[in-house]
């Protein structure tokens, strides 16, 4: 009797730990517009959420286009969760013809940690993202990557 009291309480206690509210939406929200910030936020706050055992978020921002793509599927799977966190951001520089460079951040983000943590990060980063500045960057990389162009900048790795 004894037994059964302590597994039921045990299940009562921990049978939804790995339980959490997260975003889905099924399609990529793609955002293009002048207001972009205003946009993209109120477009997330109407995002629904479901029963999950992980939230997961990834942001592309196309600098050139000042477009934003953004999906809560499990498209990328974390390397790891044991720090109930994981964060992935690769930036792509890709010359162009003439002075013009494509810029592309891409954030990925998984969490375990708390209800609605995907949400909680993209409010909590959007403005960074959306308002990068990549100028001198891209002037010290540009020479790197495409043949023929010039700097005067010295480059230490």
């Amino acid at each position: 009797m004894v037994i059964l009291l302590v597994l039921t309480l045990f299940t009562f206690l921990f049978g939804n730990s790995h339980s959490l509210l997260c975003i889905h939406a099924y399609n990529t929200l793609t955002i293009q517009k002048n207001n972009l910030l205003y946009d993209v936020e109120s477009a997330v706050k109407k995002l629904k959420t479901s029963e999950d055992t992980m939230c997961v978020i990834e942001i592309a921002m196309h600098y050139a286009t000042r477009r934003l793509d953004i999906r809560f599927d499990r498209s990328f799977e974390p390397v790891d969760l044991t720090l109930n966190v994981h964060l992935r951001f690769n930036t792509s520089i890709t010359p162009t013809m003439g002075q013009k460079t494509n810029i592309v951040n891409i954030l990925q983000f998984a969490c375990n940690n708390k209800n609605e943590c995907d949400r909680h990060f993209f409010f909590d980063h959007i403005d960074w993202l959306l308002n990068a500045k990549y100028d001198e960057l891209t002037n010290i990389i540009r020479p790197l990557i495409v043949p023929g162009t010039k700097s005067g900048t010295n480059l230490f790795i």
